[in-house]
């Protein structure tokens, strides 16, 4: 994840090296982020508090082996 200084933008990735079958849905936890800000997926109209995506973080879509997601996050003003 990167974040910039800011903390108006951000760029987080997250890689499946050997995926396994029929588990449940993961969340991704976010670090480093403004508690108070309100963030945007780029290309999605859902906000989030970062404190929202701290603590309950990302829902990971299902990925196969060696396949990676990556989303960016932009403060909404």
């Amino acid at each position: 994840m990167f974040i910039v200084q800011n903390k108006k933008k951000a760029f987080v990735v997250y890689v499946d090296i050997l995926a396994e079958p029929n588990l449940p849905f993961k969340r991704l936890k976010l670090d480093g982020l403004d508690s108070n800000k309100k963030y945007k997926r780029e290309g999605k109209e859902k906000i989030y508090f970062g404190d929202e995506l701290m603590n309950i973080g990302l829902v990971i879509p299902r990925l196969h082996d060696f396949e990676a997601s990556a989303w960016i996050l932009k403060e909404v003003e």
